[in-house]
């Protein structure tokens, strides 16, 4: 059995409470690690500045408390570099993690996927990126 590092259960602890649900969930399936939950002003312009995020300081789900975002990679011994962008491997992430939050009738939102059409033509692709859609 999988289990979240401490320093991926204390960034998990900044989460809104349905994405810790989920995440503890997925955590029983696939190897995960917890990359970014809540994000500072400084963090979040430095991710605005550097193109990894599309949103300034205090736009982002992640700026919310508790954070409505979080940022996940799969964990791999063997490849430990493996990359955000990877489609592949972060379509797996995505499929089990988003199954798990629609078994919990929780509506997540991959940023590999923004509008849920299956296409691998995002403007911006995320592919670590989860977050609760607004109508929760």
């Amino acid at each position: 059995m999988y289990y979240f590092s401490e320093r991926s259960e204390q960034k998990l602890l900044t989460c809104h409470p349905k994405i810790q649900l989920v995440m503890r969930e997925a955590i029983k399936i696939i190897d995960i690690s917890i990359i970014t939950g809540e994000r500072g002003a400084i963090e979040q312009d430095y991710a605005y500045e550097h193109g990894y995020s599309k949103v300034p300081f205090p736009e982002s789900m992640h700026n919310k408390k508790p954070s409505e975002a979080i940022d996940v990679m799969l964990w791999n011994k063997k490849k430990p570099h493996i990359r955000w962008n990877d489609y592949m491997q972060m379509a797996f992430v995505a499929g089990v993690i988003i199954s798990i939050a629609q078994q919990k009738e929780i509506k997540l939102i991959w940023g590999g996927n923004w509008d849920n059409n299956l296409s691998t033509t995002e403007k911006f692709y995320d592919g670590a990126h989860f977050e609760l859609a607004e109508e929760q």
